[in-house]
């Protein structure tokens, strides 16, 4: 679990690469019987109390690009 790409807009086209973990001369093929995918989030971005001491750090990008969208707070 990380919160590092927290922040980042989640709409769009995401896509699932899957591979063997084989020499590639040695093909192989498979299935999936099951998967999921579990998003976790937050009303309020948890981070809007913190200051920023470096303005390149994540947390400056992260807090600038939900400022600029208007989605610091829940509305």
């Amino acid at each position: 679990m990380t919160t590092h790409t927290w922040g980042e807009y989640p709409q769009g086209t995401w896509t699932l690469e899957v591979s063997f973990a084989s020499p590639p001369d040695q093909q192989q093929s498979g299935f999936f019987k099951e998967w999921t995918l579990m998003l976790h989030g937050t009303m309020d971005a948890p981070y809007t109390g913190l200051p920023v001491s470096d303005p390149h750090s994540k947390l400056a990008i992260v807090k600038k690009a939900h400022e600029e969208r208007g989605t610091t707070k829940h509305k």
